[in-house]
């Protein structure tokens, strides 16, 4: 009961509804325009968060963005054309040159979360068999091991729409040069996700910092404070290195061989000699 009022609670929050930004969203003042874009399971709901407890910010009221219902650069451009000061998109949107462009045009800041891809797929099996509503959850579900599952996650299931991490990770990486600011998931998630306090501060600051919105040391401790939280509608564990409980030599080896030098050019890994 108590955690179904905390997630009502925060969706009242984030959508801009509770007394505190009602006011901001009927008679927006300045404040900058967001779209947050992440690879699915990468943690862009934790970000969503670090910027919705902010009192001038909040997620506009539109489903999250990504290939299966945004087929054309004129309904990107139509959403982000009646963006208000103040409002975010989340996002899953494969990189192009021409959405870049519509981007910018509008003058809507980039922020980019990525996540060790181990992780992304060790989260992937664990979610979509319990997620009813998601369109590969009978595949998933199929599989009777966490490691068919995550080896599923690794490879894809093309006929399904899911491509391999791979290719997933190939088709976002001109993010990692095209937006306005990088932020790792390891980095945001803190003591209490397994990361380090003082680069969840300084990851913080960074980002208040570039979308110009006031802040102090006793603000981002308070966001410190209330960033972890199961009332995201995806939470499930939050916690950093959780593949190295789940992959064996098989797994590595299978992954190695799927996603190639993608890991190093995200910066996870120095060479495949993990």
């Amino acid at each position: 009961m108590m955690q179904n009022l905390g997630k009502y609670m925060w969706f009242v929050e984030r959508f801009g509804l509770s007394p505190r930004k009602i006011y901001q969203r009927l008679i927006p003042t300045s404040g900058p325009k967001l779209i947050c874009i992440s690879i699915p399971k990468s943690g862009t709901h934790l970000l969503e968060r670090a910027l919705c407890l902010h009192p001038q910010l909040y997620r506009k009221l539109l489903r999250t963005l990504h290939e299966q219902n945004i087929d054309s650069l004129n309904i990107l451009d139509m959403h982000l054309s009646k963006m208000k000061s103040g409002e975010i998109i989340v996002s899953h949107l494969n990189f192009t040159p021409e959405r870049l462009r519509v981007i910018e045009a509008r003058k809507i800041q980039s922020l980019f979360v990525i996540r060790d891809p181990r992780d992304i797929v060790v989260s992937q099996a664990f979610y979509v068999p319990k997620n009813t509503q998601h369109y590969l959850h009978d595949v998933f579900k199929s599989r009777t091991s966490t490691k068919e599952r995550i080896q599923l996650a690794i490879e894809g299931y093309p006929k399904g729409g899911l491509p391999s991490m791979g290719q997933r990770m190939q088709h976002y990486s001109g993010w990692l040069h095209s937006s306005d600011l990088i932020i790792r998931f390891e980095d945001l998630i803190g003591e209490v996700g397994g990361g380090d306090s003082k680069r969840q501060y300084y990851t913080l600051r960074s980002l208040y910092d570039l979308i110009q919105l006031p802040t102090n040391d006793e603000w981002i401790s308070y966001v410190i404070k209330n960033l972890f939280s199961s009332s995201s509608p995806t939470f499930r564990k939050g916690q950093i290195g959780q593949w190295k409980y789940h992959f064996d030599d098989e797994l590595k080896a299978i992954f190695k061989q799927t996603v190639g030098n993608e890991l190093i050019h995200y910066g996870y890994e120095q060479d495949n000699s993990w």
